[in-house]
């Protein structure tokens, strides 16, 4: 699941921090995050990296 976070940049812009987190039995398997300038271009980021396709943590182990 995704989360997007609103922080103040230096320069008093802000900024969305967009973070993905992948647990499998309470385990932390895959995290990723990325700060974009607008929050509709950060919720379309986690919507194509929780695509299974997108993500290296949800591809099958050997």
């Amino acid at each position: 699941m995704g989360t997007i976070g609103a922080r103040k940049r230096a320069d008093s812009s802000i900024a969305y921090l967009a973070k993905i987190v992948i647990k499998r039995q309470d385990e932390v398997v895959y995290r990723e995050n990325q700060t974009f300038d607008r929050q509709h271009v950060a919720s379309a980021w986690i919507a194509k990296r929780e695509t299974g396709s997108a993500n290296p943590a949800r591809r099958s182990r050997p």
